[in-house]
């Protein structure tokens, strides 16, 4: 915008994930913004330049763990269907 300059940002992140259990568990690990760059902005003019670094949460180094299991992970169950008629019974009677 006009005399402002941003410098460009990157953001690298590292995630691993792992199955145990037969799928019924999976761990995580990540290593977020693995360089952490800070945010940085140029207002040049003719007789003034000014040079902003920001840091911040957004911009911070972090980690995450995370443990998810699945209960019943493949087992199906099959669910009884009561039939109450044709389709012509039911709407002779009025159903729907």
């Amino acid at each position: 915008m006009g005399n402002i300059e941003m410098a460009a940002t990157g953001n690298m992140n590292l995630f691993l994930k792992k199955s145990l259990f037969y799928q019924k568990m999976t761990i995580s690990l990540g290593l977020n913004n693995i360089v952490a760059p800070k945010a940085r902005s140029y207002i040049k003019e003719d007789e003034f330049t000014s040079r902003t670094e920001r840091t911040g949460a957004m911009l911070c180094r972090y980690a995450s763990f995370a443990i998810q299991y699945r209960f019943n992970s493949g087992k199906r169950f099959n669910a009884k269907s009561i039939e109450s008629g044709s389709q012509e019974d039911l709407m002779r009677l009025g159903g729907y």
